[in-house]
């Protein structure tokens, strides 16, 4: 787990040109989102701005996947850093190339895992409430959605909803470090994911426990700054597109080292 660590570190630190991406999905990101929340009144905008989202993070991934993949394969700590930097702008220059590459595939498995996601977390849904005998649960999470009121959610539910989303999350991004690597067709995809993750579950569980206290870690220090908004912002724009280009290499390699992938698929 260590060398895996210090891995997936040096190759983040090899091409932290990767990070830009990131910043500029997220700006687009909170424009989309703006708009959507201003034009919630209106169906047919809104509708049309939720689909220029779902297509503008399949665009997102296609690239972003596509030359982090290029970086993690083509790594070699022997490299100087003047070929260390010639590689990651090589690579970096692919992204365009990865978007036609793999944009059609892309929504079409994004469509897929999302899919997935909703059913998944309908079942979880459905168990609880025929757990609990509580058949409000629903109305009472949509309350808080809208009103923000945390205090009339059970604590169950809200350890329910945290603990499978990032299980969720986490299996989103083996998902498609798997479909970038093998080029399998997205439904088989969804399949080894789970069956990779089932296999390999109490190593999956400490990367996630991991990232997860790196996440914590990067929220507490943008909070205590909370109070300085203009370096709360700059922080967040650094630590938390390095932090989500950081979880993708390491789930990357890790898979790559289970499977021993080494090449180009």
């Amino acid at each position: 787990m260590k060398n895996l660590v210090n891995k997936s570190y040096k190759i983040l630190k090899n091409n932290f040109i990767f990070t830009h991406p990131v910043v500029i999905y997220i700006m687009i990101f909170i424009m989309i989102m703006g708009k959507i929340i201003t034009s919630i009144n209106n169906l047919y905008t809104c509708g049309l701005l939720i689909i220029t989202l779902f297509l503008t993070f399949a665009a997102f991934i296609s690239g972003w996947f596509h030359i982090n993949l290029l970086g993690i394969l083509e790594y070699n700590e022997n490299d100087s850093a003047e070929e260390t930097g010639q590689k990651a702008l090589k690579n970096f220059k692919l992204f365009i190339s990865g978007v036609g590459e793999n944009f059609f595939r892309t929504i079409f498995a994004l469509t897929v895992f999302l899919s997935f996601y909703t059913v998944i977390a309908s079942i979880i849904a459905f168990v609880y409430i025929k757990l609990t005998n509580r058949h409000d649960i629903l109305q009472i999470t949509a309350d808080y959605l809208s009103n923000n009121n945390l205090n009339n959610i059970p604590s169950d539910w809200t350890a329910t909803i945290v603990i499978s989303s990032i299980i969720l999350n986490f299996l989103g991004i083996l998902y498609f470090v798997i479909l970038f690597t093998t080029k399998n067709n997205p439904f088989l995809i969804l399949f080894n994911t789970l069956k990779f993750f089932i296999l390999n579950i109490f190593k999956c569980i400490l990367i996630i426990i991991f990232l997860l206290f790196i996440h914590m870690l990067i929220s507490f220090t943008i909070f205590q700054l909370g109070f300085n908004i203009t370096l709360s912002l700059i922080l967040f724009f650094i630590l938390f597109p390095m932090y989500l280009n950081y979880s993708v290499i390491l789930v990357f390699c890790f898979y790559n080292e289970k499977n021993n992938r080494n090449n180009r698929p």
